[in-house]
């Protein structure tokens, strides 16, 4: 559920984030939907973890995650730290 490292370069060189939303949005979210749904439903029996390189959880992919998740279970608590 990461980036392409073609978005992740874009990112990097200042990508605008309602830029990288969408389009991370269109190359992951979209196509993945099956595997957020799972990640989701793992997540209402046991604490999940989505890592990533960036220091912040503001505008990366770990963020998008979980508000994925929590679409698709909305009784899912997203801490972001």
């Amino acid at each position: 559920l990461s980036p392409s490292e073609e978005l992740l370069k874009d990112y990097h060189k200042g990508l605008p984030c309602k830029d990288y939303v969408s389009r991370f949005t269109q190359e992951v979210l979209v196509p993945q939907a099956g595997k957020i749904q799972q990640l989701a439903q793992m997540a209402r029996d046991k604490n999940i973890t989505i890592l990533c390189y960036e220091k912040t959880p503001e505008n990366c992919h770990r963020s998008l995650v979980a508000l994925a998740c929590k679409t698709s279970q909305s009784s899912l608590e997203i801490i972001l730290e």
